[in-house]
């Protein structure tokens, strides 16, 4: 399988975005076979992954992952767009109250139709505001694969470090 970590912030500066690679459609190639499903978030996971600098302030930040499991059967997840919000109702559903985190994008091959499973994810760093140390949230994920199909969204409740980067995830 591959893994593919991009990082996420509470408030990013408008010049990654450039860093950011676009997500790659050819809405011009009809004859490719690879399109029509869309992924599945077959398993998500959360880890408290410690402190880790954060290369903007140069600062040690805790820092908290989202990883996703998918599989996309017709083997267009070459380019994918993946959606994170979270909200502090645990109730199993996106609240009208859901702070979105924003869109990772990435390049996975420049091959057509040939990733069916990867693990992507993204590490997220608290740096004070939303989303607060020590707290409970659920989080959910949506992926788009290269044709533009959004999976379902999976939700699973996860705990943000603590201060020092540690707690149960």
């Amino acid at each position: 399988m591959m893994w593919m970590t991009v990082l996420l912030i509470g408030c990013a500066d408008p010049k990654e975005d450039e860093l950011i690679p676009s997500l790659q459609t050819n809405p011009g190639d009809t004859t490719s076979s690879c399109s029509g499903r869309a992924p599945v978030i077959q398993e998500l996971e959360c880890e408290n992954t410690g402190l880790a600098v954060y290369e903007q302030s140069q600062a040690y930040l805790p820092t908290f992952t989202i990883s996703a499991s998918v599989l996309d059967e017709d083997g267009d997840f070459t380019s994918y767009q993946m959606l994170v919000k979270f909200d502090s109702d645990l109730d199993g559903e996106l609240g009208e109250d859901a702070v979105e985190l924003g869109t990772i994008s990435s390049t996975l091959s420049d091959d057509l139709c040939d990733v069916s499973e990867a693990d992507v994810g993204t590490k997220i760093y608290i740096q004070g505001g939303e989303p607060d140390l020590a707290t409970t949230y659920e989080w959910h994920v949506a992926v788009f694969d290269s044709a533009g199909m959004r999976s379902d969204t999976a939700t699973i409740e996860c705990t943000t470090p603590n201060a020092e980067g540690e707690g149960e995830p």
